[in-house]
């Protein structure tokens, strides 16, 4: 399977509209390219996903706040896949992932979807315009 297409990644921006702190551009985007694309998040994402809170806190900015780092908890708590949080040893493993076995496991988590499932989407009405930037 091909996930390819930037569609693709509709479910997964779609997650962040019941997360509201989360939906900042430079946090969805962090964990769309970590959790996609096998890209090394920043000290303060790396020490969340690794369930490490002291790094996490120490490395965070000031303008992350509390109500915003519990949303950040409760997304990566609810869609997150397993392999690839927890530990730093479940992130490293994450990062050298293959790339088609993370989609794979993103597409199981129902947080991409496939070439045909793009397709299907388009057809029914689902996604009207190309998606940039996380904006569909």
């Amino acid at each position: 399977m091909s996930y390819r297409q930037p569609e693709c990644l509709v479910p997964f921006y779609r997650t962040f509209e019941d997360y509201r702190q989360v939906t900042a551009p430079r946090w969805h985007d962090e964990m769309v390219n970590y959790l996609y694309h096998g890209f090394k998040p920043g000290s303060f994402h790396h020490a969340v996903f690794a369930n490490d809170l002291w790094t996490a806190m120490a490395c965070s900015h000031p303008s992350n706040d509390v109500p915003a780092i519990k949303e950040l908890c409760n997304w990566i708590m609810f869609y997150a896949p397993k392999q690839a949080v927890g530990s730093f040893e479940n992130v490293d493993a994450w990062l050298d992932m293959d790339t088609f076995d993370r989609e794979e496991i993103l597409h199981e988590r129902g947080l991409i979807w496939n070439d045909e499932e793009v397709i299907i989407q388009i057809l029914n009405g689902n996604i009207t315009q190309k998606i940039t930037d996380g904006v569909f």
